[in-house]
C-alpha cells in the first residue's frame, strides 16, 4: 500500500478512490476512509474501505 499523504499541518489526507473500466475511462471518484488491503496468496487480493455520504450546498458528493 502506498505511504500515507500529509497535509501541511501533518494531518493524514482522505484519499480520492477513482473507479475505472478497464480501458482506463473514469466512471466515478468518491473519498474514502478506513482503508484495508489484504494480501492472498491463493486467492484474488482484498480492499475493503468506507464511505460516507454527505450533502454540501445541495450537491451530493
Amino acid at each position: 500500500m502506498a505511504a500515507n499523504i500529509y497535509d501541511g499541518n501533518l494531518n493524514i489526507e482522505i484519499p480520492t478512490l477513482v473507479i475505472k473500466k478497464r480501458d482506463y475511462e473514469n466512471i466515478g471518484a468518491f473519498k474514502a476512509s478506513g482503508i484495508e488491503y489484504t494480501n492472498n496468496f491463493n486467492s484474488a487480493n482484498e480492499l475493503s474501505f468506507t464511505v460516507h455520504k454527505s450533502v454540501v450546498d445541495d450537491e451530493r458528493i
